[in-house]
């Protein structure tokens, strides 16, 4: 089901005032079918009640869907970050422990302080560490990338970079960016029974939250380390330039705009008409040794162009079991895309402005 789908299904509960019997709760999830089917059992077993299942999608707001008419009674999974939001939103009502959370380590383990990135300071900002290589890096960038439209979340990102983009791993309680959630939003006392039994289950190690995609995240820590720290000379500048300016509209969005798909050298590869499809073969060939990786790849650079979000890196991240994601000849090569494409357009930018100003400086 789609975004438009699941924010749907909730403006139709809201608008028709159904609501589920005293007996029933309401859980909306992006967890698999497999470990939904693990937490009925042990509900059923506990004679807690029937569940009603809402699908939810890995990239789909936590915020919107709690903040609707009718929400569902609990929702499992997701970053914390989203669900300290709601708790300041007062939509998490505490229960005898505070505010839910459900911790489970998925991929880094707890960091130590040895693992930072190098921290140096320039114009008087402190920048934080890597994305590729720093984990708290990586989760501050997905903190702002989750606090509006993912566009909007990269467009802060790229104003603001490189500075915030990361917090002091010090700060933090290790390993916590490592965790899901779990919150309650209708506190009713089925609702607060699912929680125990989920708890009971948790810590008898029959189930646990399954992992956010480690694809999805390696790629967009790609991504970001591509756009704002390789490229963080041209970017600062541009930055700099475009304040001088006051931040003019059309130049501004263009800067904070994300690398197309396909890239911009196979898109010129397209256009070759009587060799494009030969060379555009010929680049899979070189990128990945497998034929199904390689057609994969030719299909997707065929398909209609689009500038990267999280969606398209969620494909890329999934494609053929993540096959295409762990292949290091193709990360390398979009890795050093995303910088090429980065720089060249942080100098347009700048060039554009200059001769804007040239012009306006030539006719007053």
């Amino acid at each position: 089901m789609h975004r438009a789908g699941h924010l749907l299904a909730f403006m139709v509960i809201g608008i028709c005032g159904c609501q589920p019997d005293d007996n029933q709760i309401t859980v909306a999830t992006s967890w698999p079918v497999e470990l939904r089917t693990l937490i009925e059992a042990d509900l059923k077993r506990a004679g807690v009640g029937s569940v009603r299942w809402i699908s939810l999608a890995p990239t789909d707001n936590i915020g919107l869907i709690a903040g609707r008419r009718a929400p569902p009674d609990l929702i499992l999974g997701g970053p914390l970050a989203s669900y300290e939001a709601l708790a300041l939103r007062g939509l998490l009502p505490p229960d005898r422990e505070g505010s839910v959370f459900w911790g489970e380590a998925r991929v880094w383990g707890s960091l130590q302080a040895s693992d930072r990135g190098g921290r140096v300071v320039r114009d008087g900002g402190l920048i934080d560490g890597d994305p590729r290589r720093d984990p708290w890096a990586l989760a501050g960038a997905k903190e702002v990338l989750a606090s509006a439209t993912w566009a909007e979340g990269y467009a802060q990102l790229v104003r603001s970079a490189p500075r915030s983009i990361s917090r002091d791993p010090m700060e933090h309680e290790p390993g916590r960016l490592d965790r899901q959630g779990v919150g309650i939003l209708n506190k009713r006392p089925q609702t607060q029974r699912v929680l125990e039994v989920l708890r009971q289950s948790k810590a008898t190690g029959r189930y646990r939250p399954p992992a956010l995609n480690p694809e999805a995240d390696s790629l967009l820590a790609d991504l970001l380390g591509a756009t704002q720290i390789s490229a963080s000379d041209e970017l600062g500048f541009a930055r700099k330039v475009l304040k001088e300016a006051g931040w003019p509209v059309q130049a501004t969005l263009w800067m904070t705009e994300p690398p197309p798909w396909p890239p911009a050298s196979v898109s010129k590869l397209l256009e070759r008409e009587s060799k494009g499809m030969l060379l555009l073969e010929t680049l899979a060939t070189q990128l990945t040794p497998e034929p199904e990786l390689r057609a994969w790849l030719v299909r997707s650079w065929l398909s209609p162009a689009q500038v990267i979000d999280d969606r398209l890196l969620g494909e890329l991240a999934g494609a053929l079991g993540g096959r295409l994601a762990r292949e290091p000849r193709f990360r390398a090569w979009l890795r050093a895309e995303w910088t090429a494409w980065a720089r060249q357009r942080y100098r347009r930018v700048v060039r554009q402005l200059r001769a804007a100003a040239s012009v306006s400086a030539a006719t007053s």
